[in-house]
């Protein structure tokens, strides 16, 4: 099953139209909703002193305050953004169009279910994304509205999980640049 979600629809997930569009510039990602849920990942490559030390790398350095902060507020407006249908909808069309195979009976049906369900959830933009690429990486089959609500709440742990992560980040690299520090 292909072409659930209308071409015009996808630009929504676009920079232009994407409301997190300026956090994603100021941490240099194309597509906020997609690669929102990644730029934890990028704040958590730094190797550990011992690391560097076995691998003979210098150690690099901590992100300014300036970046964790930026993180830290990209990753609060992800969790506080409220559910959007139509964002919803396309994110959630563009996942079942991704099993090429799928044989739903009635699609439109199932989509319009499943999106009813994942807003009633109260599950933000950043979540279902997240959430759906996940389901898109191990799924083999179009996953029932169960699994993929079960997906939403892991994917919204995560960017909570991820916020408090950010948050010690800052308080790190405010205290690294204090002059007390020095």
């Amino acid at each position: 099953m292909t072409g659930v979600v209308a071409h015009q629809d996808r630009r929504a997930l676009s920079p232009a139209g994407g409301a997190l569009s300026g956090e994603a510039k100021l941490l240099g990602f194309e597509r906020p909703y997609m690669d929102l849920a990644t730029a934890y990942h990028r704040f958590r490559e730094w190797k550990s002193d011992e690391l560097a030390y076995t691998c003979g790398d210098p150690a690099p350095a901590l992100p300014t305050s300036a970046d964790a902060r930026a993180l830290y507020e990209a990753l609060s407006k992800a969790l506080a953004q409220q559910p959007d249908s139509r964002t919803t909808l396309v994110l959630l069309g563009l996942m079942v169009d991704a099993f090429p195979s799928a044989r739903i009976p009635q699609p439109q049906t199932y989509l319009e279910a499943l999106t009813a369900d994942v807003i009633d959830g109260g599950y933000s933009p950043a979540a279902v994304a997240m959430a759906c690429r996940e389901i898109r990486r191990t799924k083999t089959f179009v996953p029932s509205i169960a699994e993929v609500l079960q997906a939403c709440e892991e994917a919204r742990k995560q960017l909570v999980s991820r916020r408090s992560i950010a948050a010690r980040m800052v308080d790190a690299c405010t205290t690294a640049e204090s002059p007390e520090a020095r």
